[in-house]
């Protein structure tokens, strides 16, 4: 949401609607969906995130951390994992521009 500095009043941009399917899992836990559609929107605003994340500095300390932590998460054993992954041909350029300071 934001506000439309000519009317004044807050106002909404629909980028589209992303389409998932439940994968089922062997852990207790494990939430997996396989993304059917919004795969270009999905990894569009991630990369923005990114870049967001790595321009944070000095005043905003904590937005850089909430951001990545919105882009990855860490298991039992404090390992990070992204939260979106692509499949096996863009995998190694998603993850080097997601992974990269």
């Amino acid at each position: 949401m934001y506000l439309d500095s000519k009317q004044g009043k807050k106002s909404e941009h629909f980028i589209g609607t992303v389409i998932t399917k439940e994968l089922p899992t062997q852990e207790l836990g494990q939430d997996v969906h396989n993304l059917v559609d919004g795969q270009q929107r999905l990894t569009t605003v991630s990369i923005l995130l990114k870049s967001l994340a790595d321009s944070c500095h000095g005043d905003l300390p904590n937005l850089r951390q909430t951001i990545e932590d919105l882009l990855l998460f860490r298991d039992a054993h404090g390992k990070p994992f992204l939260r979106l992954e692509m499949g096996r041909n863009d995998r190694p350029y998603f993850e080097a521009i997601m992974k990269e300071p």
